[in-house]
């Protein structure tokens, strides 16, 4: 896969789960030495392109009170599989992908049956930091952008930049940037922390850029004025994305509510020092400062 051999198409979400995956109907049932599944997964990116795909499914046969996850390795050529393509709204194309009863050897099980949660749960708190820091790349072009249309355009005989109102904003949005950056920083350390911390630090980032990347990216468009909205501009797309990432691997609410169950467990030392959480800042540049 690394060296381009393999593509994967990853399906885990479903049209009543994008959040919490415990009520995937997604079913892995065991016959003899292999599974038959069924169910259908929504925004798999990449299903067309994609060998093969790693699908989570319950197994509810396993005795268990509640059915583990699993996650399964399944041929893009599998029988009683089918795509349906759509767009997302910044315009990357994706599939709804149906499994109707399509077998599946036990040998193609990722990891072990009862892996899946914490895998799943591991590969999103990755995939958060990375999202994360696609929008912080976004929000800061932004800031470059229009920083140099209010400095170029010209009204009533002088630059948009000379309206103090208007300094206040690009402050504002500068300020917001920079939280994003640490809370990037943050999340992408705690990848190497115990399961409950990293939980906690990829949320609260994904909270504090979900609030900035809305508010850049309208205050953007707004200090454009029309010229905004226009798709001959990269504003409309960046904005486009950004609003998108707000909904991308949890929305706002959901992970502030995972962040307050995570902190009711941890200690206050687990949540608010690195030392605690076993992680370390980046180490100084050479003569002494921190990148």
């Amino acid at each position: 896969m690394i060296a381009g051999g393999l593509r994967l198409g990853i399906a885990l979400f479903e049209s009543e789960v994008w959040d919490d995956l415990s009520g995937l109907s997604t079913r892995a049932a065991g016959v003899g030495g292999r599974y038959v599944l069924s169910g259908c997964k929504q925004l798999v990116y990449g299903a067309r392109s994609a060998d093969k795909f790693v699908v989570a499914a319950t197994t509810p046969d396993s005795g268990a009170e509640f059915p583990e996850l699993t996650l399964f390795l399944v041929d893009r050529h599998a029988q009683g599989i089918s795509l349906r393509d759509g767009m997302t709204l910044d315009g990357r194309p994706f599939s709804t992908l149906t499994l109707d009863d399509v077998p599946v050897e036990a040998t193609e099980i990722v990891g072990s049956a009862a892996d899946g949660r914490s895998l799943i749960e591991n590969a999103l708190d990755h995939g958060i930091a990375a999202l994360c820091a696609q929008a912080l790349g976004s929000m800061a072009h932004l800031i470059e952008a229009t920083a140099a249309h209010l400095k170029t355009r010209q009204q009533y005989g002088a630059p948009l930049a000379r309206l103090q109102a208007l300094q206040h904003r690009m402050a504002d949005m500068y300020v917001a940037v920079e939280l994003s950056r640490s809370m990037c920083q943050v999340a992408t350390m705690s990848l190497q922390a115990e399961r409950d911390i990293r939980s906690a630090y990829t949320s609260a980032a994904k909270v504090q850029m979900s609030q900035a990347a809305r508010f850049v990216g309208q205050q953007a468009v707004q200090l454009h004025g029309a010229m905004g909205m226009s798709e001959a501009l990269d504003i409309s797309h960046h904005f486009t994305f950004l609003t998108l990432f707000t909904l991308l691997l949890g929305d706002e609410r959901y992970h502030l509510d995972r962040f307050s169950r995570l902190s009711e467990r941890l200690e206050e030392s687990d949540i608010v020092g690195f030392s605690s959480a076993g992680l370390q800042p980046p180490p100084a540049a050479p003569g002494g400062q921190r990148p």
